[in-house]
């Protein structure tokens, strides 16, 4: 994550020292912009998952499942299933290609990461794949049990509006979020055995 940020921010860069009139233009943002936005979101995100912070396990997922659904989310596995389910990338529905559409696509798929992002502080050193960490109940997580899984697949579904022209095109989205659905599921299945997160279950359904 830290090498993704970098590089996008080298870009920005590199954009100020040759245009920098060009740096806050909705082009810019469409080009470079979401691209370190997001990249920094994740590198906030994965940060709180530092044993630096002297994050405390209480217990880590003992099942196959649990963890081929969560490996399958992170090079070089994810990028293998994408190069298999995604064999047409170029974006083809030319209404969402223009920079205002792609600019409004762009910017509703930030704010769908932005809420992806206040899951992930309010779980702070609580963040964790695989393993239960401890319970929350405040943030977003008073509303719903799987906030940043919810938001990061709207966050998908929106951004790949401009490659969707048939309905094949959206295969690679249902099998993506039947993925996190899976995730979802182990998780609880596995945090179900925490006395804590059974009280969790009953207040928030």
């Amino acid at each position: 994550m830290l090498a993704f940020c970098l590089n996008n921010y080298s870009d920005i860069i590199r954009l100020y020292k040759s245009a920098p009139d060009l740096l806050f233009s909705i082009e810019s943002f469409n080009k470079w912009g979401f691209n370190f936005l997001l990249s920094s979101i994740f590198l906030i995100g994965y940060s709180l998952e530092s044993k630096v912070l002297n994050n405390q396990i209480k217990s880590v997922d003992p099942t196959l499942l649990g963890w081929v659904v969560t490996l399958i989310c992170y090079p070089p596995f994810n990028t293998a299933l994408d190069s298999f389910l995604l064999k047409d990338t170029a974006p083809t529905n030319t209404l969402f290609t223009m920079t205002h559409y792609q600019f409004i696509l762009l910017v509703l798929s930030s704010a769908s990461y932005g809420v992806y992002l206040w899951a992930t502080i309010a779980l702070w050193t609580k963040a964790s794949d695989l393993t239960n960490r401890g319970i929350i109940s405040h943030g977003p997580y008073r509303y719903v049990r799987h906030p940043a899984y919810i938001c990061k697949n709207i966050a998908w579904w929106i951004f790949s509006v401009p490659y969707i022209n048939s309905i094949y095109s959206i295969f690679p989205l249902i099998a993506w979020s039947i993925i996190y659905i899976m995730r979802a599921l182990t998780e609880e299945r596995h945090l179900l055995s925490d006395p804590e997160y059974q009280k969790y279950v009953k207040k928030v359904k």
